[in-house]
C-alpha cells in the first residue's frame, strides 16, 4: 500500500470525447492502450501506471461558442492514486505534450 494521498486534477478542454480518447490512449503507449479499449460513448477509464493507478472521467460533451467560433468542450478529471508528486508531474507533462500537439 502506498503512502501517497490521492490527487485530483481537473481540466477544461476544447475537445470532443472521440478525439480525447484517440489522443489520450497514445500518451504512454502501449502502457495505457494495453489496459484500456475505446468504446463509443465511453466517459471513464482506470488503469495501472508506475505502481499506482489513474482514473479518468469526462463530463458530458458540450459546446463553447466564442463569437462565430463553435468548439466542443469537455471537463476532464484525472484521479491519481498511489503515485508520488514526481510521478504525477511526469504523467501531466506527457498529457500536456500530447494534447498541445493536437491543439486540445
Amino acid at each position: 500500500m502506498s503512502d501517497h494521498a490521492p490527487v485530483l486534477i481537473s481540466k477544461d478542454m476544447s475537445i470532443g470525447h472521440a478525439d480525447f480518447w484517440r489522443l489520450f490512449l497514445k500518451i504512454d503507449a502501449p502502457v495505457i492502450s494495453d489496459q484500456v479499449s475505446y468504446q463509443a460513448g465511453m466517459r471513464r477509464c482506470h488503469f495501472d501506471w508506475q505502481g499506482g493507478s489513474i482514473s479518468v472521467e469526462l463530463s458530458a460533451e458540450s459546446i463553447r461558442q466564442i463569437a462565430a467560433l463553435v468548439l466542443p468542450q469537455t471537463d476532464v478529471a484525472l484521479h491519481y492514486i498511489g503515485l508520488s508528486q514526481m510521478q504525477i508531474n511526469e504523467f501531466e507533462k506527457k498529457f500536456e505534450r500530447q494534447f498541445q500537439r493536437a491543439g486540445g
